[in-house]
């Protein structure tokens, strides 16, 4: 865990919106505004095109949030368990903190994502930037966001002026992407 030491003059370090952390957030508010955005943005009920849903605010596992400013959501899921559990270990407060951010999360994510599907069944939902950095070991702990998407949108940004390096960054994100689609489409059989 690293020490939650964010300079509070930027708001956007500091304010916590609707709960800051998903175990605090409000899912039903949260799927009733994305139901009026779909419907605002796409409002043809019989809409069949591709919506790769852009969302970086804080990632779904909690691994992946321990990085730069993503720390926050590690240090106050942490601090959250502390007020709730006083008495336990500094060990067993991250376990129950990673265990009740991984939870709330996945929830969150899925729930999102199976709106987006019944709202607008026509479409190929699926998250921005997952599967993730050609990451096989992350990605198959991520499963359960990718059972349900119907299409995946891996980050594939050049990132170098040298055309070899974003050839072989390309090629190893798609083949991750491909071995998840091929992953998840035989456990669905």
């Amino acid at each position: 865990m690293r020490p939650d030491d964010w300079n509070c003059t930027a708001p956007s370090n500091c304010t916590a919106h609707f709960g800051g952390i998903p175990q605090l957030a409000n899912l039903t508010a949260h799927l009733e505004q994305l139901q009026t955005d779909i419907e605002a943005i796409l409002p043809d009920s019989d809409w069949a095109g591709v919506a790769s849903i852009d969302w970086e605010a804080w990632k779904p596992e909690w691994e992946q949030n321990a990085y730069n400013e993503y720390w926050i959501y590690i240090n106050r899921s942490v601090a959250l368990v502390q007020q709730q559990h006083p008495d336990w270990t500094l060990e067993q407060q991250v376990a129950q903190a990673k265990s009740d951010f991984n939870n709330a999360a996945q929830t969150f994510w899925n729930e999102s994502i199976l709106l987006a599907r019944k709202i607008r069944p026509g479409g190929k939902w699926g998250w921005y930037n997952f599967p993730g950095e050609a990451n096989p070991q992350l990605d198959d702990g991520m499963l359960w966001l990718f059972e349900n998407v119907n299409a995946l949108f891996p980050s594939i940004y050049l990132e170098s002026a040298d055309a070899a390096t974003n050839v072989k960054r390309v090629d190893t994100q798609l083949i991750e992407t491909r071995r998840i689609r091929d992953k998840v489409s035989a456990a669905m059989g």
